[in-house]
Parts: C-alpha cells; structure tokens; sequence
C-alpha cells in the first residue's frame, strides 16, 4: 500500500487513487499526523454521497422484485424494510440484503411446514414477520430478540458487568470522536 501511496504522490505522476468507505472518519485517520496520507503530505478530497431516502430504498428495492414473474414480498414488508433502512443507516446494500434474508426465513419456514410447492397465494408471500426478522439479523438491532443481547443474557452477572462497562467505555470513546 505504501509503495502505491508513494507513486500516487510523486510528481507528474498518472496514478489516481480512489477509496470508499462507509466510515465517517475514515479520512481523518489517514491524514492524523504519523499515518500514511501525512507522511506523504497528501491532502485527498472527501466526498460525501447522501444516504437514501425511504421513498429510493423502497422504489429501488421494488424495481428490483418487478423483474420476477410474480409477486413475492407483501407490499407492506418492503415499506417496512425501506422505513428501518432509510432510518438507521440509509444504506441501500443492507435493504437487499435485508430482502435476501426475508426470503430464505420464508423458504425455510415453507420447507419447515412440509408445504415446499410454490404456490401463489397470498400466505406464501414474504411476510412483515419474515421481514423483522431479517432486519434484526442485518442491522443486528437491539432488544430482547438481537442474538447479541441473548448471549450476553446468557454470561454470569459479573462477566454482565464487564461487558456493560467495556459498552460504556467504548461509547464515550465513540462520542468523543463524533460518532453516536
């Protein structure tokens, strides 16, 4: 990577390096002195794409089910899905991911039942239940039913208050940076 930096920085130089990152920061850290951006006094541009809106998340997603033969998810479940995407993180990959995961809780629900034929009724439809599902799994929400949470419920009391205060720590270090 060094060596790459370094042939970007030098003079007359074609090379063009481009990075993408989900982290905020992420151009901070590299230009905070001692990191490899400031040993080479490059001074990058960062560009900041918006998140999407629920309305793009949910007409995106949308395109992408109309090019099946015929319907799959309740039209509830992609409003849902759009709604709690645009909110967190407006992150377009974790609305189909969130979708992708809806559907193998359907077909894995439909096997389970021992009803494997498609059938094009309504109940066989991807659910708002399938889809909450998904999304606590994608976006690893909090509450009771976050895989994370149950394990940590598992833990002795005093391996519980390790981890809260190893939590708290890390959050104050996050805030401290700019970050929720």
């Amino acid at each position: 990577m060094g060596n790459l930096i370094s042939m970007a920085a030098s003079e007359g130089s074609r090379l063009a390096m481009i990075g993408i990152s989900n982290s905020i920061d992420l151009m901070q850290q590299l230009v905070r002195p001692g990191a490899v951006l400031h040993r080479y006094n490059m001074k990058p541009r960062n560009i900041v794409f918006p998140t999407y809106l629920r309305d793009q998340v949910s007409r995106l997603v949308q395109e992408r089910l109309d090019t099946l033969p015929g319907p799959v998810f309740d039209k509830r479940a992609v409003e849902f899905c759009a709604r709690k995407i645009a909110n967190a993180t407006g992150d377009m990959r974790r609305a189909l991911e969130a979708a992708s995961v809806a559907v193998d809780n359907a077909v894995r629900e439909a096997k389970k039942s021992g009803n494997e034929e498609i059938s094009e009724s309504a109940s066989r439809l991807v659910s708002m239940r399938h889809m909450a599902e998904a999304l606590n799994k994608v976006s690893v929400g909090i509450g009771s039913s976050n895989e994370h949470v149950c394990t940590i419920k598992k833990l002795p009391v005093p391996q519980q208050l390790i981890m809260c205060t190893v939590s708290a720590m890390v959050g104050e270090n996050l805030r401290a940076r700019g970050l929720k």
